[in-house]
């Protein structure tokens, strides 16, 4: 059975290693790995998807998750996609990373929490079309760097939203992807995830801008509505 599991490390040497050592040694293999920056320097966000079975999942379960990262959040156990889902319901919309398990079940488990309407799922095209097939109502959003191409894919998979790196962004990809009527993400996480790359995306006019530094981009989005007015 495949799983995500998301975690928060310490940025010291030896890190990824000993994180991918962890799954191993459980009987987990890793199907996907991302790393990226927090807030916290010193901290970074592990995205891992893996295979075992509930067993071996009960394993992880019992890490405390929370502990290196502030000593407020000791204790804090990882959780499943169903607890975070039973959380958010009736309160919060969802960015769901769709990277790798079955997208049976994932539909399945949006349905169930009523989550269908209220989250955005970041997958690949291949991904995108089985779960539009499995229920048309999921709000898909891949990722899409050439403006060319939005128009074909949009039509071909009915999008409304779409994602891309702060390096692919331009005028036009903003102009273009909003004429079609969808939403424009744009991913500033990791080495990009700066003051710089904030200003010009606002600057371009995306919708959402995926960002540790939320405090950067809060004060400078506030700082173009003061000047607009």
């Amino acid at each position: 059975m495949k799983h995500t599991i998301s975690v928060l490390v310490e940025n010291k040497f030896g890190v990824l290693a000993r994180i991918s050592g962890l799954f191993s040694a459980r009987g987990f293999n890793i199907s996907s790995l991302a790393v990226g920056e927090t807030e916290d320097p010193s901290v970074s966000r592990m995205t891992i998807g893996v295979e075992g079975d509930d067993k071996t999942l009960e394993q992880i379960k019992k890490l405390d998750a929370g502990s290196k990262f502030r000593k407020s959040f000791a204790g804090t156990e990882v959780p499943t996609l169903k607890e975070v889902f039973a959380f958010m319901k009736g309160k919060i919309n969802a960015y769901v990373d769709f990277k790798a398990g079955s997208p049976e079940k994932f539909a399945a488990i949006l349905k169930e929490y009523d989550m269908v309407e209220h989250s955005v799922v970041y997958s690949s095209l291949e991904q995108a079309a089985q779960l539009t097939k499995i229920n048309s109502a999921i709000k898909v959003m891949p990722g899409i760097d050439e403006t060319k191409l939005l128009a074909p894919l949009q039509k071909q998979y009915d999008l409304k939203a779409v994602e891309t790196n702060i390096a692919s962004l331009t005028k036009e990809y903003v102009e273009e992807a909003h004429r079609l009527g969808m939403v424009v993400f744009c991913d500033v996480l990791g080495f990009t995830d700066s003051k710089q790359s904030i200003k010009k995306a606002a600057g371009l006019g995306v919708d959402v801008i995926q960002t540790d530094n939320a405090d950067i981009a809060i004060k400078y989005i506030k700082n173009m509505n003061m000047k607009k007015n």
